[in-house]
Order: structure tokens, then C-alpha cells, then sequence
């Protein structure tokens, strides 16, 4: 889980409480015993909300338990509904992000995405990208993205397919009512605890 980026992991699990040091980038103790409260956590929220496929499980893992357990219910809905929906893509470092902003312009391919790093909810955990599949095959394109977001849409939830300016209909995030510039400085500082906590009503 981001051991590449030591620094990144200690600010994602210092969001969640669990991670209580200083932000050193040093992968010491008490990194590694956030990381062991985090998978317990995340082990328990796929006890009550459901466990879904290790394709799914692998991307669920990397985000914050609020979005982790949003995302279960939102998967679970789109089951009980005949849709299958896998998540291609959640939490990403800030260099990672960098490489897929790059993408159509200074790298091959289309542009997916408007946001460099720290300008995503994508880099907090606080946000996943769904793809659609049907007998067996992804969808691209069409309306099962909309059909998705009509049944697995639950409170505290927001999809991209209502963004005025870039309809992004795979993406889905946690709604928090503070803008991505003041979560990235609470990011960065290790503060961004106390801002998800009205996160937590919609749970």
C-alpha cells in the first residue's frame, strides 16, 4: 500500500486517525502498525457491507473507510440491480496522478482527466472509477454508465456524470462540503481527520 511514496501512506492513514507521528516519510513502527488498523478496518467494513471480487477488494483497499464502505454499498446496489460494475481505478499518489494528467498531452492517448496532482479527490481516498461490463465485455461508452449512477447512487455520494464542466460518468466520490484546495492543504498537513467527519452521517 503506496510503500513507494512512505510520506504519501503516513498523510492517508494520519486522515483516518490512524497514523499519530510526525510526518516523516520514515517507514518505521508506527507506520506499520497504521497500516495493520487500517486492513483491520477494512476487513471489518467487508464483514458488514459487503465483500465483493479481489478485483474490486484490491482498489477498495487503497481508499479511506468512509469511501471504502460507500463504495461497498454503491457496489452492492448495482449487483441487486443485474449490473456488473467493477472499480478500474481509485487512490493515486500525486506522481501518479501527474503521469495520467500528462496523458494527451505530453504522453500518447485521450485526455482523461483536468486534474494534476493534489488537484483530485482520486489523491485523498476519497474517490473511485467504475467500469461497466456486459456479458463479460467493458462498456466504454452508452447509457449503462447513466443506469449505473440512477441504481447505485446512495447519500454522500457525488458522480462525475454531474460535473458541468468535464462528465466524467465513471468516477464517483465522497461528498464533502469543504473544496480541493483545503483538503489537500489538510492533506498535507495530517489535519484532514477532523474534515471527514461529516463524512460519516451519510454511513
Amino acid at each position: 500500500m503506496f510503500n513507494s511514496d512512505i510520506l504519501y501512506l503516513q498523510r492517508l492513514l494520519s486522515a483516518e486517525g490512524y497514523y499519530k507521528g510526525r510526518l516523516d516519510g520514515i517507514n518505521g513502527p508506527l507506520t506499520a502498525a497504521a497500516k495493520l488498523e487500517h486492513e483491520q478496518a477494512t476487513l471489518n467494513g467487508a464483514i458488514h457491507y459487503g465483500d465483493h471480487s479481489t478485483g474490486n477488494e484490491h482498489y477498495i483497499r487503497l481508499l479511506l473507510i468512509p469511501a471504502q464502505i460507500l463504495a461497498r454499498q454503491y457496489l452492492s446496489n448495482l449487483d441487486k440491480a443485474g449490473l456488473t460494475g467493477r472499480i478500474i481505478s481509485s487512490t493515486r499518489t500525486y506522481a501518479e496522478q501527474d503521469i495520467l494528467w500528462q496523458q494527451g498531452r505530453s504522453l500518447p492517448g485521450a485526455i482523461v482527466t483536468n486534474a494534476m496532482g493534489g488537484q483530485s479527490m482520486h489523491n485523498f481516498g476519497l474517490a473511485w472509477d467504475v467500469g461497466i461490463f456486459s456479458k463479460g465485455e467493458y462498456v466504454s461508452t452508452g447509457t449503462k454508465y447513466d443506469e449505473a449512477a440512477e441504481a447505485g447512487m446512495i447519500p454522500g455520494l457525488i458522480w462525475g456524470g454531474n460535473f458541468r464542466k468535464f462528465k466524467d460518468r465513471p468516477h464517483y466520490q465522497v461528498k464533502i462540503d469543504i473544496p480541493v484546495n483545503k483538503i489537500r492543504e489538510h492533506f498535507e498537513a495530517g489535519t484532514l481527520e477532523d474534515q471527514l467527519l461529516p463524512c460519516w452521517k451519510y454511513i
